[in-house]
């Protein structure tokens, strides 16, 4: 029981502490030359019949 604070405390940091270091970094541009070299990044791209896709990217290719 003693042990139990200390894990609750530490989850507790985790949930509420900054996710920047663990996330994805942005993707540069929504210039499509620039969408096929794009590769370990969270970007957002819109298609012409209005739909969205934002998320990963992985070579050039919607990965999420």
């Amino acid at each position: 029981m003693k042990r139990l604070l200390p894990v609750l405390m530490g989850f507790a940091f985790l949930l509420l502490s900054s996710t920047e270091w663990w996330s994805l970094p942005a993707c540069p541009t929504d210039d499509f030359t620039t969408i096929r070299s794009w590769t370990g990044c969270f970007g957002t791209y819109s298609f012409a019949s209005g739909h969205v896709y934002a998320g990963e990217w992985k070579d050039g290719k919607m990965n999420g």
